[in-house]
């Protein structure tokens, strides 16, 4: 069965711009180039939302490096060094702040990953109470 949707209608529904590229992309339509190479993930991340806000930033810290731990043994099954690191912060009225740093070398040493995430905490001056935590390891381009 074939069901025809106008433009107007779905663009109405979706945007301008998502609407007419929905419609494009069911007829097989479109820009988007096609490959069959498989997909490179860009980075390995990990995150922790807490039942109990974090008040201490010395717990916080502390979870960071257990989180950038884990972070670590992702880079490792990966078997791709990171050159970047991100720590991601959740304040307690749900507002979400970044702060990465690069690594002086692609690495895969726990050590320097846990440094690279206590950097990037340290650029974080609010000591509200937190309620999620995430290290995001990123990988050098595959090409």
């Amino acid at each position: 069965m074939t069901v025809a949707a106008s433009t107007n209608s779905i663009a109405a529904r979706f945007g301008p711009a998502t609407g007419p590229w929905l419609i494009l992309t069911a007829r097989g339509i479109g820009s988007d180039e096609v490959s069959a190479d498989p997909y490179v993930p860009r980075s390995r991340s990990r995150e922790v939302t807490y039942q109990q806000d974090l008040t201490d930033w010395a717990e916080v810290r502390a979870e960071v490096i257990r989180i950038a731990g884990q972070v670590t043994a992702d880079v490792l099954a990966e078997q791709r060094p990171a050159i970047r690191i991100v720590v991601k912060v959740r304040y307690k009225p749900f507002f979400t702040s970044t702060h990465g740093v690069p690594l002086p070398e692609p690495t895969s040493d726990r050590a320097a990953i846990e440094e690279g995430a206590t950097l990037a905490l340290e650029k974080f001056t609010d000591r509200r109470p937190v309620r999620l935590l995430g290290v995001r390891a990123e990988f050098a381009d595959p090409d």
